[in-house]
């Protein structure tokens, strides 16, 4: 009896130095956002995204008529949103998940290489983090469903990547890529390509910043533009 009695106190004894160690375990576990949580905050983002930049690839194709370029900026956005809105049929917005041609990605790459060293925005955000850690994620395209996003002054659709015809030089398509975070997921990098078929293209890197539980684009910097 004496010997189980040793045996508990010391186990207890053993249990009372590790439970700070086991409620820290407990604390960053419970933390820890669940495959589930971490899609619908990467929704989030891209439906933030996609609000603030929709209207602005569809004017890069085809501007409303009536709209002159001063209307038709971020200031007025919600004015532009609402004649949107106001009109019979809904423009059509294409998405398709699928980063450009292997030259722009080559493009992507070397422009991280070289432009990041000097992007004091991107270095403070994600305090130092280089091109090779970022690559990873804005080279892979993002892999949503169409109707998943909230843009309701547009109709989304998405196109399908293995069409091999050419597209139609009047309708906007945009593509974007998985965000790369920072270590706190309250700002994030992704690279956002749009154009009007083959006629007009840009791509470009978004800075976006998560405030009062929207996605805001702080900074958008040109990689390419044809």
């Amino acid at each position: 009896m004496d010997v189980f009695c040793l045996m508990y106190s010391t186990l207890l004894k053993q249990a009372i130095r590790c439970l700070p160690f086991l409620m820290v375990c407990a604390v960053m576990w419970s933390c820890d956002p669940n495959p589930q949580e971490l899609e619908k905050e990467e929704l989030a983002l891209y439906n933030d995204m996609v609000d603030q930049l929709a209207w602005q690839c569809d004017d890069a194709c085809n501007r409303p008529p009536g709209l002159n370029a001063i209307v038709w900026s971020n200031q007025h956005a919600d004015s532009v949103k609402n004649i949107l809105r106001a009109q019979t049929d809904k423009r059509v917005l294409y998405y398709q998940p699928k980063i450009g041609t292997t030259r722009k990605i080559s493009e992507l790459t070397d422009w991280l290489t070289v432009e990041l060293s000097s992007w004091d925005r991107f270095f403070s955000t994600f305090t130092g983090t280089t091109a090779k850690n970022v690559v990873p994620n804005l080279t892979i395209s993002s892999a949503l469903k169409t109707g998943e996003l909230r843009v309701d002054y547009m109709e989304v659709v998405q196109l399908d990547t293995a069409s091999q015809g050419p597209l139609d030089n009047g309708i906007a398509v945009v593509t974007f890529s998985k965000p790369h975070y920072s270590k706190d997921r309250n700002r994030a990098v992704m690279y956002f390509e749009s154009g009007c078929g083959s006629k007009k293209a840009r791509g470009e890197l978004l800075m976006m910043r998560l405030k009062e539980n929207r996605w805001v684009i702080e900074e958008r910097r040109k990689v390419w533009l044809k």
